[in-house]
């Protein structure tokens, strides 16, 4: 049964991305960002001081579906060509697509500013790394080309972890749990980096996911959400007592089981978060260059950019997302159809 929550949920965890990257706006106009001076600010406050936070949701969440939907779902049997072929036809033809708008925009810009815009390493060594999708496998602070990309590099070299542990079987359950709090304390002791940090909230998304489809009672499972909420609480009033990277870390995996559970019925408004969730990817991926884009038409029009005005926000609100639907059915649906009918045809290759 499809939780179609967590497709609002993908929804807002972009949509925190894209009001976190606003800011991108006042690199090109060479202006101090004050978060309190944007747009319709006393209503959107939380993403633009926390927005950022929507990568940790996303790595969560991509924990908790690939456990319902590779082990959850199909203890017996997972072909290991298809969740290959599943994840670089869903990842890689959007990735490509901007890097090349990416490289052309920033080529554009750099031209006419002599400097390149937000992002500044953008060499063929770079655009290499990109092109194999490793770019932030060997510092993940060296931001190129299309910047937001660096995040689901770091997840995709999560996944050979997610794959070596379904080998385990019947040892996936205590694994999973053994690497995300392995991963959780060097994170959190700041001996790690990012990989760490998208290792915790991965395979915590994947217990989130075993917690759910566990056999424990109805009524011990909300006594003990009740528990952890009263915990959660606990811990926010006295905000001391942890950092805001723990209390962060506890907080998002109650939120994507609160949004699994969410019972929703209403078949149009369930059409709508389908809708809504279906275009994170799209809008994650597309938002830098369509903000590239918008910056450039402004130089060649001779126009300042109207950073502070709530129309152009909510302009490059609409842009983006209606930008990212077009994208979504009209390349992203064809090009995963295309790429899976091609590779998945009649290969038999399994992974018990």
């Amino acid at each position: 049964m499809k939780a179609h929550g967590l497709e609002l949920l993908r929804f807002f965890s972009a949509f925190s991305v894209l009001v976190w990257h606003y800011q991108h706006f006042y690199a090109a106009e060479k202006v101090a960002y004050v978060a309190s001076e944007q747009p319709l600010y006393n209503y959107l406050n939380f993403f633009y001081n926390h927005g950022s936070y929507g990568v940790q949701v996303f790595w969560c969440l991509s924990g908790f579906v690939f456990c319902m939907r590779y082990f959850l779902r199909n203890r017996d049997i997972v072909k290991l060509w298809n969740f290959f072929v599943n994840r670089f036809s869903r990842l890689y033809p959007l990735h490509f697509l901007t890097l090349l708008l990416v490289a052309l925009l920033q080529y554009i810009y750099h031209h006419r500013y002599d400097s390149y815009f937000v992002y500044q390493d953008n060499g063929i060594k770079a655009f290499i790394r990109q092109i194999f999708f490793v770019s932030s496998w060997f510092d993940v602070w060296r931001l190129s080309f299309n910047g937001p990309v660096w995040s689901v590099s770091v997840e995709v070299f999560v996944y050979f972890g997610f794959v070596f542990l379904l080998r385990l079987a019947s040892m996936f359950k205590m694994a999973s749990l053994m690497v995300a709090f392995f991963c959780a304390v060097i994170w959190f002791a700041g001996v790690g980096n990012e990989f760490f940090e998208c290792g915790a909230y991965f395979f915590v998304g994947i217990l989130s996911a075993m917690l759910l489809s566990s056999d424990l009672p109805r009524e011990k499972f909300v006594g003990l959400l009740c528990f952890y909420c009263f915990l959660l609480f606990s811990i926010f009033y006295f905000f001391d007592m942890v950092s805001e990277e723990v209390f962060l870390f506890m907080l998002v995996p109650l939120i994507v089981i609160l949004m699994a559970i969410l019972p929703l019925k209403n078949q149009r408004l369930l059409g709508v978060f389908d809708f809504l969730g279906g275009l994170n990817y799209a809008s994650y991926l597309m938002h830098f260059p369509l903000q590239l884009a918008v910056i450039l038409v402004f130089g060649w029009l001779g126009l300042q950019l109207p950073v502070f005005s709530v129309w152009f926000f909510v302009g490059y609100l609409i842009l983006v997302f209606t930008i990212s639907a077009v994208v979504f059915r009209k390349f992203e649906m064809p090009a995963q159809k295309f790429i899976r009918d091609f590779a998945l045809n009649n290969h038999a290759d399994v992974m018990r």
